[in-house]
Parts: structure tokens; C-alpha cells; sequence
């Protein structure tokens, strides 16, 4: 009997041992509440409907991803430790995240585009449009929308209810294109236009853009009373260190389906602009022929296009 005493008292020494041991197993003491707080002084118009924040561990390990619904910030709970931060706004479709897994290497681009606004119809597609003069192996991507985006490294997240601030900027570019005096207008059925040699994307973690050069489609619209043609679309901008040249093309499909582009070299525009967030190109005198109609005249091949070199004054 005594025997039977002896090893029930063991048997709750073990149970107590256990259940000691399994508390200190959910201690949360290396948790901590933390404040995000997103500040717009260097872009007091912005008001985005989400934004992220990518938190990276010094120790390495995956990155955490947060979403905020308010663009002013909010609160997460943090392991203690030292981390790199990144932030963006998530409001968008065509933004894309490269390298997500490291700092560092972090990139803010754009998906690749398919269609080309005005050309679908035709069965014309982003891969399959003339490029300018070497830039024929430039990926072409949607047009980014309007972005923001900030870093900060080594935040030593030590105690509760600790802020971090992060004070997003502007990443991205506008362009308008004011194309005037184009001729014989009323017998073109359907335009496009690509902007050639932009910058890919953004490295908020390195704060400078992608070497990467790539090509956008933009949409070209008519105005054909002025016998004008205008267009717009946005950007990371172009990248001082690989300082390509600029082709903006003009594709346009006639009343005979004949296929037509014209190349205007639009460097200095882009490079001399005083404000380097709005950029306003303006172009003159795009030569649309007249189509074939009921026989006569030139007939080009149909599935081919009739390159333009279009030299701008200086």
C-alpha cells in the first residue's frame, strides 16, 4: 500500500512538472503590440484604399506581409527583434511584386501586356507589334497606376505599443502626348501607341529604379475634326544609369487595312522636362496616307507595316 502511495505522489510530480513546462511554452512576453503609422507629408494628396507593409527579419527568414485597410496606418503584433521595412499601396491591378523575399532585391513592376487598346479588334496583339529600333527585346508591360512607397532599416522593435513611421513617396511618372496636324485622320479605324525604354520597376529597399527597360502600350484616342491625336499613360520613369533613348510609336490600321507606325524620337521631352512627375509631349505632323479605295494607287500587304520615321525640328 505504502508502494501504491509512493508512486501516485511521483506520478503528480510528473503531471505538475508538465503542465509548468507546457505555460512557459505559451509565453507571449517576446510578443508585442506595435503601431504603424503611415505619414503623407511628401504626398499630402494621396489617399490610397490600402496599403502594405513588409516587415523583414535580420535573421532572415521570410518576410511578413500586412495589409491596412486605412491608408493612415494601424496596429500589428511583433516579435521582438530587428527588422527592415518596406511599404506600398496595394489599390492596384497592374502592379506586380518581384523578389518579394528580399530586401534588397525588392522590385515594384508591372505584369506584361497582351492586348493593344484600339488594334484588338483587328487581332492585334501587344507581342506581335513592330518595336522601335533596339529596343526589340524589351518586355512590354501595363502601364503602372499611381504608386507610393517607403523603407526604413534596422527597427529595433523592443517594447509594447512602440511606432513605426514610414513616409511614402511617389514612384510613379504621368505622361500626356498632343500629336497635331496628323492628315487624312478620318480614314484611320483604329490606333495604339507604345512608349519605349522606361525603367521596369522600383527598389524601394535600395531607393533607385530598375535597369530593366521595357516598352508600354498606351491608348491613343482621335480627335478628328482637330486632326489631332492625344494620348496618356504613366510610368517608373526612365533610369538615369542606362540613359536609352525614347521611341514613341504611333500604329495606326486604315480604311483598306493597311497597317501603319510612325517613330518619333522623344528623348529630349522626356529627359528636359521641368516638372519630372507630369510630362507633356507635344508632336506635329503624323502623314497618314490616303487608303486604296475601288483600286488605284499603292496596295500594301495587308499583314504588314508600313514604317514612318518621323524627324522632330529642334
Amino acid at each position: 500500500m505504502r508502494r501504491l502511495i509512493h508512486i501516485l505522489i511521483a506520478a503528480l510530480a510528473l503531471t505538475a512538472a508538465s503542465c509548468t513546462h507546457k505555460d512557459l511554452c505559451y509565453d507571449h512576453s517576446h510578443v508585442v503590440e506595435v503601431n504603424i503609422s503611415f505619414v503623407w507629408e511628401k504626398a499630402p494628396m494621396a489617399t490610397p484604399a490600402s496599403m502594405s507593409l513588409y516587415l523583414f527579419p535580420e535573421k532572415g527568414g521570410r518576410p511578413l506581409r500586412f495589409e491596412f485597410t486605412n491608408y493612415n496606418g494601424g496596429r500589428i503584433r511583433l516579435s521582438r527583434g530587428r527588422y527592415h521595412a518596406i511599404c506600398l499601396n496595394s489599390d492596384t491591378r497592374n502592379i506586380a511584386i518581384d523578389n518579394a523575399h528580399d530586401f534588397e532585391s525588392f522590385c515594384i513592376t508591372t505584369k506584361n501586356a497582351t492586348a493593344m487598346s484600339g488594334l484588338t479588334s483587328f487581332g492585334i496583339m501587344a507581342n506581335e507589334i513592330p518595336k522601335a529600333k533596339d529596343s526589340e527585346n524589351e518586355r512590354v508591360t501595363l502601364s503602372p497606376e499611381m504608386t507610393w512607397s517607403h523603407s526604413l532599416r534596422d527597427i529595433d522593435i523592443l517594447e509594447h505599443d512602440q511606432t513605426i513611421t514610414l513616409v511614402p513617396e511617389r514612384r510613379t511618372v504621368n505622361y500626356t502626348i498632343e500629336i497635331k496636324n496628323v492628315q487624312n485622320l478620318k480614314w484611320v479605324n483604329g490606333i495604339s501607341g507604345t512608349i519605349s525604354s522606361m525603367s521596369g520597376g522600383f527598389h524601394p529597399g535600395r531607393d533607385c529604379l530598375s535597369e530593366e527597360c521595357v516598352t508600354i502600350p498606351f491608348e491613343a484616342r482621335m480627335h478628328r475634326e482637330e486632326s489631332m491625336i492625344t494620348g496618356a499613360f504613366s510610368s517608373f520613369g526612365h533610369c538615369p544609369s542606362v540613359q536609352q533613348t525614347h521611341h514613341l510609336i504611333i500604329y495606326g490600321v486604315l480604311a483598306d487595312n493597311s497597317r501603319w507606325y510612325y517613330d518619333f524620337d522623344v528623348t529630349d521631352q522626356i529627359h528636359n522636362s521641368q516638372d519630372p512627375y507630369e510630362i507633356h509631349i507635344v508632336l506635329e505632323d503624323l502623314p497618314f496616307p490616303k487608303p486604296v479605295v475601288n483600286g488605284g494607287g499603292f496596295q500594301p500587304e495587308v499583314d504588314e507595316w508600313n514604317s514612318v520615321d518621323i524627324v522632330i525640328p529642334m
